[in-house]
């Protein structure tokens, strides 16, 4: 009987299970892809989101910075001296010489007439003495010769024209101009067909500056000045103060065409505008809205 050999033991006894290897180059013919390091995928997300974030505040600043330029503004208030240019709206020196005058396309020419009602009596009194000096000189030589001395041909001075009235008209309203209501100066409907009272309340006397003479003012036919108060366009009389002669005075912004801007003497950089129809003083703002909001004609007057 043969022998018995040793089996074995069925307690130990694993399954042949397939061990998993990578495949050999000789095997598949296809080399792996080693030149990937792990991890670059998360390296180039992360670069573009910063590259995001970069271009995002490069934007925000260029765009903050296009803005206006309040860099011309000290202590709270803008100078006439800075260098503006509005929309469309080219300003001439803040400070013209004395002897310049605003083009006339702009109705504003050299001003015409007496100031002031003083020195029409001045001129008057000038020419009454005159008369009287010239009435004893001619009684004293016909006592001497004991005869009617011949008159000699002297020069005769003119008669003065009146001053033309102006009025002023809005640049971008046509039918709308400067017009006294209730003691206010606002702008209002007016044309040759209103009644004379409203036509005459709508224009003015172009007087040179009570505080400057290189720019204007502008005087009722009652006698009253269209003169800023508490920032809004009023018409007072003539109290004979230096705040009343500076509140009075604007000088003229030569605009594109035949309009103006008028700016004002003790507050440089602040321009009248209507707002909502009525006649304020507001501080420069640079838009093309402040630019259509400050722009006037003074044309022929409406009286």
């Amino acid at each position: 009987m043969p022998p018995h050999k040793p089996g074995p033991d069925p307690d130990q006894t694993t399954p042949n299970l397939p061990v998993l290897r990578s495949a050999k180059v000789w095997e598949t013919g296809v080399a792996p892809n080693d030149t990937r390091i792990p991890g670059t995928r998360r390296l180039w997300l992360a670069g573009a989101l910063a590259l995001a974030v970069v271009s995002s505040c490069v934007t925000a600043i260029t765009l903050q910075g296009s803005g206006p330029d309040d860099s011309s503004e000290r202590n709270g208030q803008t100078t006439a001296a800075d260098d503006r240019v509005l929309p469309s709206l080219s300003l001439p020196p803040a400070s013209p010489p004395a002897t310049s005058a605003p083009d006339g396309k702009s109705g504003l020419s050299e001003p015409q007439g007496y100031e002031d009602d003083t020195e029409k009596n001045d001129a008057d009194k000038d020419k009454s003495k005159e008369k009287a000096d010239e009435k004893d000189n001619s009684s004293e030589k016909s006592q001497q010769g004991g005869a009617e001395p011949t008159q000699s041909a002297k020069p005769t001075r003119k008669p003065q024209a009146p001053v033309a009235l102006k009025s002023v008209q809005s640049g971008t309203y046509r039918d709308r101009y400067w017009h006294l209501r209730d003691g206010l100066i606002q702008l209002d409907q007016v044309s040759s067909y209103s009644d004379r009272q409203t036509r005459r309340d709508s224009s003015f006397k172009v007087v040179s500056g009570l505080a400057k003479s290189s720019c204007y003012s502008f005087r009722l036919p009652d006698g009253r000045y269209a003169r800023h108060q508490n920032f809004v366009l009023r018409a007072s009389h003539h109290d004979g103060s230096q705040l009343f002669k500076q509140d009075a005075t604007f000088c003229p912004r030569q605009g594109a065409g035949d309009v103006i801007g008028l700016e004002s003497v003790n507050y440089p950089g602040y321009y009248l505008r209507q707002r909502y129809y009525q006649l304020r003083l507001e501080r420069y703002e640079h838009n093309q809205q402040y630019w259509s909001e400050t722009c006037f004609r003074v044309v022929e007057g409406l009286a």
